[in-house]
């Protein structure tokens, strides 16, 4: 920028020379510099306080841009991470467990109140596509259940399912979790009574 005020001012005092006023034309020729010099800083300033207001907003768009990645990279773990329903299903079978004791107790009132809570728990499950098997009366089903024991109970079929401890659960063809149950098992015969001296 020098360059140009020294080509300014020979210019100036070249032709000022012609004229005969050399000293007023370096004066001015001074004061323009002086002018000029001074618009130059402070537009040096303002360009170097844009620049920082420039850096300032490009590091809170690249902030944001990151806190955005950050935040759909968190939604999607969420979403692929598998939802567990152990405690509602195992609160299902609570209520299971409870209508059997009311049934056994005589209290029909308390247990068709349980059972429409089961029945209402079990709806929520298949809307989110989530069913409970657990059926009394048929063989079981390895790929479902774990027989973990046995009960008499002689108006069954021996070896099927006489009770279900937990039920197994299905989201879609997967199983979410196995199911237990108790099998039928006949009453030993009484003993022979030649056998008895």
């Amino acid at each position: 920028m020098s360059w140009l005020f020294s080509w300014f001012r020979r210019s100036v005092e070249a032709n000022g020379d012609a004229s005969g006023d050399s000293r007023s034309v370096a004066q001015v020729v001074t004061a323009l510099e002086a002018s000029l010099q001074e618009g130059v800083q402070k537009l040096a300033r303002l360009q170097a306080r844009h620049g920082a207001r420039l850096e300032e907003i490009e590091n809170k768009v690249e902030g944001g841009f990151a806190d955005l990645r950050s935040a759909t990279e968190h939604a999607a773990r969420a979403a692929s991470a598998p939802v567990r329903w152990d405690d509602l299903l195992d609160a299902a079978d609570a209520l299971d467990e409870a209508e059997r004791s009311a049934i056994a107790a005589g209290d029909q009132p308390m247990a068709d109140g349980l059972r429409a809570v089961v029945t209402r728990v079990g709806r929520f499950l298949a809307q989110q596509g989530v069913r409970r098997e657990g059926r009394v009366g048929v063989p079981p089903d390895p790929a479902l259940v774990r027989v973990i024991g046995a009960v008499e109970a002689p108006a069954m079929n021996e070896g099927h399912v006489a009770r279900v401890v937990r039920a197994a659960a299905m989201e879609g063809g997967r199983l979410l979790r196995e199911g237990e149950v108790l099998v039928a098992r006949r009453p030993p015969p009484p003993p022979n009574a030649e056998a008895n001296p």
